[in-house]
């Protein structure tokens, strides 16, 4: 299990210094690991996340698309997951998906842990809403979800 974590912190590092295409390597990894596993890993949606949102960075879309489709049903109701749904149809142009992707984990259906999840939600919504605004006539409200 030490194993999982070692990739896991490794695929974080590589994201944040943007070399995704290393971070990309290291989710792998670290889900070839968590096969290995006798019982699931909490860090195994975090990673599978994360993966997700290294393909969207690098504009793999169509295997993130690919990718997302193979999760089971238990891993798709994860805030984390919606979360990097939600990049993924950004990425795709589609903010209504992007937010409609966001409201389980806005509102506390699907909770992520830690907070830095919620904040990227946060931010992924308001990139989503500027997108639509910019749909939006001038001085029109925002439609109610």
């Amino acid at each position: 299990m030490a194993g999982l974590g070692v990739y896991y912190v490794r695929g974080l590092l590589e994201l944040a210094r943007g070399r995704d295409a290393d971070a990309l390597a290291a989710f792998r990894a670290a889900e070839r690991l968590a096969g290995l596993l006798a019982a699931p890993h909490l860090l195994v949606v975090r990673v599978r996340a994360l993966l997700l949102h290294a393909l969207v960075r690098m504009g793999e879309l169509e295997h993130a698309e690919r990718t997302f489709a193979n999760l089971g049903e238990q891993d798709r109701e994860r805030g984390e997951i919606h979360i990097a749904l939600a990049a993924l149809r950004l990425a795709q142009h589609d903010p209504d998906a992007a937010t409609a992707a966001l409201v389980p984990v806005l509102d506390g259906s699907a909770p992520v842990s830690p907070w830095t999840w919620l904040a990227h939600a946060f931010m992924l919504e308001a990139t989503a809403r500027d997108a639509l605004g910019a749909r939006r006539p001038p001085g029109a409200p925002w439609s109610a979800r």
